[in-house]
């Protein structure tokens, strides 16, 4: 099998500008994505840096290193109103000392120091501009780097609800509910991202810098005497309502929403033989269950579709086919790693269709009904009509107007 030369569309994060994400194949632009995003965002660049892309730019980010991948997040508010100015957030201590203008994790050097003086005090600084939704599942996270001290904690200020961590050893030391995870982030910087749900409808947010003799307390009553000079960096403070964190929106005076990224390329007729032929998606999502997220070949309706959906129900992958408003396909792939990279293809010829996951045939199913010629015309990063939107990483996806051999669905597959 040659890849390039038997695919009728290819997909892979190179290319764009604003409003088109360009396909490797066809190469007259006749494959190229339509993409929207009606606000600015930021991405991970290939330095490692964070950045800002221009509303209705595709971002491709390279989040973790390697290749870039193209971003699709849905819409997301950073309720922290003055999240590039830790030096306007209010603080425990009158002896705190906020130092701004230090190197950062983003392409600009807008992180501070945050310093415990010489008083036996207890040392954060926080914020009381957010409104929170009971029994909502919120993500809170800031970018620290330690420095003389390596330990920190965050505190909901309404509930007493707190989790505090060891930065070196990227570990979490005491919590009463919220969970923390770790990602590392450019010059010597860590994303910590702590989940929770609320259970009030107001709040704010303490982020703590402890001494390095801290073992297991509520941070709010954990008291040290500094020096003057020690302390930990931190930047990037991002509070916003959902089970999982996106990517860092900044803000300087007021709440602001990112609004969510949308890929498509209608009128692919050409590219497609209905009754046979062959879809391909590598991708990962941000998250495991929660809502539909899909990938399709279309006529640009639900009533005519052949989806791959990252599902609503934990480690499963949705396979599903439509035929004028007949369900033909419709059963979930089970033991499905939702938040790894996974190689997708669906296969179909003669009433036969099968799925291949990461080099292993999942599905086989025999004597269908199966579509008939010029029935796909669109492919969507959606479910086929602009619902249930992918969120995640993709690093590619290809059509063939032929079913490819199970030896090439294999090797096309394997990880």
């Amino acid at each position: 099998m040659s890849t390039y030369n038997d695919a009728s569309l290819i997909y892979y994060p190179s290319g764009y500008k604003a409003g088109k994400a360009y396909s490797l194949k066809p190469t007259d632009g006749s494959g190229d994505l339509t993409f929207t995003r009606a606000s600015t965002a930021t991405r991970v660049n290939a330095e490692g840096l964070i950045e800002s892309v221009a509303t209705g730019v595709p971002r491709i980010d390279f989040t973790g290193g390697g290749c870039g991948k193209l971003l699709l997040e849905p819409q997301r508010t950073n309720s922290i109103t003055q999240s590039t100015n830790l030096s306007l957030f209010s603080k425990t201590s009158a002896n705190l000392i906020v130092n701004g203008g230090q190197v950062s994790p983003n392409t600009t050097n807008n992180a501070f120091k945050i310093i415990a003086g010489n008083l036996d005090s207890r040392y954060a600084i926080f914020s009381n501009d957010i409104t929170t939704i009971n029994a909502s599942n919120y993500s809170v996270s800031m970018s620290f780097k330690p420095s003389e001290y390596y330990k920190a904690g965050y505190r909901d200020g309404y509930t007493g609800k707190y989790v505090t961590f060891d930065l070196i050893s990227k570990t979490q030391l005491a919590s009463t509910g919220p969970t923390v995870t770790f990602t590392d982030q450019a010059n010597g910087y860590i994303r910590v991202v702590i989940n929770y749900v609320s259970t009030t409808t107001n709040n704010n947010n303490y982020f703590f810098i402890l001494d390095n003799a801290y073992v297991n307390q509520n941070p709010a009553t954990y008291t040290f005497v500094g020096d003057g000079s020690s302390g930990l960096f931190m930047c990037n403070p991002q509070h916003e309502l959902g089970s999982y964190p996106t990517s860092y929106i900044p803000t300087t005076t007021t709440a602001v929403t990112r609004v969510a990224d949308s890929a498509s390329k209608t009128g692919i007729s050409s590219l497609i033989n209905s009754p046979e032929g062959s879809f391909y998606v590598e991708a990962k999502a941000l998250f495991n269950g929660g809502s539909f997220r899909q990938f399709s070949l279309s006529n640009g309706t639900d009533n005519s579709r052949l989806t791959m959906g990252w599902s609503s129900v934990e480690s499963r992958l949705l396979v599903r086919l439509d035929i004028g408003g007949t369900n033909i396909i419709n059963t979930d792939i089970l033991s499905f790693n939702q938040t790894s990279n996974n190689k997708v293809l669906f296969k179909w010829v003669s009433g036969n269709f099968k799925v291949f996951i990461n080099g292993v045939e999942k599905l086989s199913l025999t004597s269908l009904t199966m579509p008939t010629a010029n029935l796909f015309t669109k492919l969507g990063f959606d479910r086929g009509s602009s619902a249930g939107f992918f969120e995640g990483n993709v690093q590619s996806v290809m059509i063939f107007p032929a079913a490819l051999s199970d030896t090439d669905a294999i090797a096309l597959t394997t990880l």
